[in-house]
């Protein structure tokens, strides 16, 4: 058994619990507000969200590898206007 194909198992679901990370950190984003925390605790608490959610997606696309980051240009991509596509393959 090669060692990718130990890997494998093992990367997948790290990449999408990051993912998953990733998203309730940007949830409590818009959560830690309305908390009864002061304004400088709520500033560095959703500070950390952020960077951690952050690195936690990138991490996780870079786990998943190109195809699935492809996948989501695609996706982006599909919904914006097409003058802004075009300008962008000119350049």
């Amino acid at each position: 058994m090669s060692v990718k194909n130990r890997i494998n198992p093992i990367i997948k679901p790290l990449a999408y619990t990051l993912f998953a990370l990733s998203a309730i950190a940007w949830i409590g984003v818009f959560i830690i507000p309305f908390l009864d925390f002061s304004v400088a605790e709520s500033a560095g608490i959703i500070t950390a969200l952020i960077v951690v959610g952050e690195v936690a997606f990138y991490i996780a696309i870079l786990l998943l590898g190109k195809p699935l980051w492809e996948k989501m240009k695609a996706h982006l991509f599909a919904k914006l206007p097409t003058d802004i596509t075009e300008k962008k393959d000119k350049n």
